[in-house]
């Protein structure tokens, strides 16, 4: 069945490929089109770690689809961070078709913080006599993020069990610890652990942290508070977190680690309303590396 879907697509495109494009024409353009404006990518995200060194501006290309005269564009710049910083306008030099937006990026990101930004061009009102062209709101907008985060190693590998994924025997997922945490703590990680133990449901790169006692490796609880599992089903987004009232805890006894927690869902995989949906449980045994 595939290999006919596949067969019929290709086979409807040659189709329109010859109704629009006869040797000798040229595909249909729109006439006497207005200049459009656009970022040429739409979003970034850049992580670093205490060791690198970050850079103190960003700078976004901006487009224009035809070249011209020198020109200046109004551009919004929305942040909550203090340290980032953008100018009002960017200028597009005699007969260029790009121009380069300088973010500032000031000093002070902290481990284990991001911040964002978002840049948004003002589009000009329509040339007169011009057809206006609309062009997708994903390109008249940039989204900017920058953080640092830890420096992990791999520590362990955890045997592990969830209800909410449903695996019936333990998996193998590894675990990684921040190296510069707080001494008396140890900030640690499993990788992808629900989309090891249930990859239909679940994306891939979605960790969740847990802190531990440093001496004698007892359990302190989930850090953050709630974590974006990577698990998601009908525009719900699953979210692993721990409240006292619905009876969490987090223990260890003989070897093994349980964590009753919550599962509970949001509308967007970038959180916002979460309500609670399901009760989750977590065992997992740890096999320190030596």
């Amino acid at each position: 069945m595939k290999l006919n879907r596949i067969a019929l697509s290709l086979t409807a495109m040659a189709a329109m490929a010859l109704a629009s494009c006869q040797p000798g024409q040229y595909w249909d353009e729109v006439s006497n089109p207005d200049t459009v404006y656009a970022f040429e990518k739409s979003q970034v995200t850049l992580s670093y770690v205490p060791s690198d060194e970050i850079p103190s501006t960003y700078t976004v290309q901006v487009s224009r689809s035809a070249a011209g005269p020198a020109e200046t564009l109004e551009v919004e710049f929305e942040t909550k961070s203090p340290l980032l910083s953008g100018p009002e306008t960017v200028t597009f030099e005699d007969g260029a078709l790009t121009a380069d937006y300088v973010m500032n990026i000031e000093d002070g990101i902290q481990i284990g913080s991001k911040h964002s930004a978002t840049i948004t061009l003002i589009q000009p009102d329509p040339t007169e006599g011009k057809t206006e062209v609309v062009i997708p709101e994903d390109n008249e907008s940039f989204a900017f993020v920058i953080g640092m985060d830890y420096t992990w190693k791999n520590v362990a590998v955890a045997n592990m069990i969830s209800t909410f994924a449903g695996n019936k025997t333990p998996v193998q997922v590894q675990v990684q610890q921040a190296a510069e945490y707080d001494s008396t703590k140890k900030l640690l990680r499993f990788i992808s652990p629900y989309y090891i133990m249930d990859p239909d449901y679940s994306d891939e790169g979605y960790n969740i942290q847990f802190v531990l006692d440093a001496a004698n490796n007892e359990p302190i609880g989930l850090s953050p508070a709630w974590q974006y599992t990577g698990e998601s089903e009908d525009g719900d987004y699953f979210f692993l977190g721990m409240v006292d009232s619905y009876g969490s805890y987090f223990v260890l006894e003989d070897g093994v680690y349980t964590l009753y927690g919550l599962m509970a869902a949001a509308a967007s995989p970038n959180g916002g309303s979460l309500s609670p949906a399901y009760y989750e449980k977590i065992t997992f045994e740890l096999n320190w590396n030596n």
